[in-house]
């Protein structure tokens, strides 16, 4: 915007019905007192452009020139990455830089820099973090003045102590790479490069597959959060692992699916009249935020969300299992998958118990001031659910378990009972479903 009777003072954003939202502004970029701005077409294809004068008053005539330039994309996210003061790279290139003392720190005493992709969108691409130095931690994610927006977290994934992330720049919107240490305090230099990829190399297809009638798949995540942990619990194979041990161990009538999918809610929910099990990529999300608040996917964070998950899809399981092979049951649904979770899990030792905690721990209400409601509910009160789980857990191996009542998790008044408990319950759980055996 250039004027030679006043201050030129530019703006773009948006109109939000008659109101004018701005995103980007200038004063004197153009050189003397015209102003000049980089921006993006936003995601309906309209951009919207106030002209002003910087000082109240200001009049006369003005010309305004708008020009598209050659990778857009790049151009923007490069204005916009020096407006933050922050460095960017380019598809297809490679940079070098130091973390040291003086690098911004996150809470847990780790230093950190964020560089900016300036590449288009749609992009999919590989960006891999490499330091002889230290233990590289690689994030990606939006970023603007707020701060910058984890979606995806990786430590070793490019070998040794390397990480490498494969993503898709999702929206018109900055993306950036924030270079990160594992451990708190470490410093040096490190090597960041990114590769553009083919068009289709990261799919969203639903992937799925079958062991037998227990059949499996994950829709297509429907937002970056929700992208980014399809493919952290594709990677895992949660469906592929559950189908497979529900095929060894029991034979169906008619087939059961059991899906990662969005809901609008957080759930997870079997439904009778489609004998299929829905995981709701919504309460993965709430699973993470739980377990991984921190967002660096510890083995310890990933193994709590992981064992979560199998114990929730082990509880619908429970249901699938009452209804499509009409198993006899008194007491309450509710209670009866529960026990089926902790019976299958624990069989599978260690692991599977911990799977079990995990699980009831996630769903543990914030509070323990029940109402009516929550006293009335099909499902036993979260601190009933969790001493029974625990109980069941300890019962299936007193000595093993002994942590449990040591630790203070679980009263000895209600420990001396549970060995009788898991004996009863494994022994009933074996009689109903002997009948279903390969």
């Amino acid at each position: 915007m250039r004027s030679g009777d006043f201050d030129t003072y530019l703006q773009t954003g948006r109109l939000v019905g008659d109101r004018f939202e701005a995103e980007v502004s200038d004063d004197d970029s153009g050189g003397g007192t015209d102003a000049q701005v980089l921006t993006a077409v936003g995601d309906n294809g309209t951009l919207a452009i106030l002209a002003n004068a910087y000082a109240a008053g200001g009049a006369g005539q003005f010309s305004l020139t708008v020009e598209l330039l050659s990778g857009s994309g790049g151009a923007s996210s490069g204005g916009r990455a020096a407006t933050l003061g922050l460095t960017t790279v380019a598809p297809g290139s490679t940079s070098s830089g130091t973390l040291s003392g003086s690098s911004q720190m996150l809470a847990d005493s780790s230093f950190y820099e964020h560089v900016v992709y300036t590449g288009s969108p749609g992009d999919q691409i590989r960006i891999t973090l490499t330091s002889s130095d230290f233990d590289a931690y690689l994030g990606w994610g939006p970023i603007d003045e707020d701060g910058f927006a984890g979606e995806a977290f990786d430590d070793d994934g490019a070998g040794g102590t390397n990480s490498q992330l494969e993503v898709t720049v999702d929206g018109t919107g900055l993306f950036a790479m924030q270079i990160n240490t594992y451990s708190a305090g470490e410093t040096g230099n490190y090597t960041l490069s990114v590769e553009r990829l083919a068009a289709g190399t990261l799919s969203s297809a639903p992937v799925a597959g079958e062991a037998g009638k227990w059949r499996y798949s994950y829709a297509p995540a429907l937002t970056p959060v929700h992208r980014s942990l399809s493919q952290r619990v594709k990677e895992y194979g949660a469906l592929e692992l559950i189908a497979a041990t529900l095929h060894e161990r029991y034979t169906l009538p008619r087939p059961v699916e059991i899906s990662f999918d969005t809901c609008d809610m957080v759930n997870a929910f079997y439904s009778p009249r489609d004998s299929d099990i829905t995981f709701c990529y919504e309460l993965l999300e709430f699973l993470a935020d739980v377990f991984v608040a921190d967002g660096r996917w510890t083995e310890e964070q990933r193994a709590n969300v992981f064992g979560a998950v199998d114990f929730i899809l082990m509880h619908e399981v429970g249901h699938a299992l009452v209804d499509v092979l009409d198993l006899p049951i008194t007491g309450r649904e509710e209670d009866v998958a529960d026990q089926l979770a902790v019976y299958v899990l624990v069989r599978g030792g260690d692991k599977g118990a911990q799977a079990a905690v995990a699980g009831v721990t996630a769903l543990q209400p914030s509070t323990n001031d029940f109402d009516a409601t929550a006293l009335a509910d099909e499902h036993s009160l979260g601190p009933v659910r969790i001493y029974n789980v625990m109980c069941w857990i300890y019962g299936s191996d007193p000595v093993k378990y002994s942590q449990l009542v040591d630790g203070g998790s679980l009263p000895e008044e209600r420990a001396v009972r549970c060995p009788g408990e898991w004996d009863r319950m494994a022994k009933a759980w074996q009689r109903l479903l002997a009948d279903y055996r390969p």
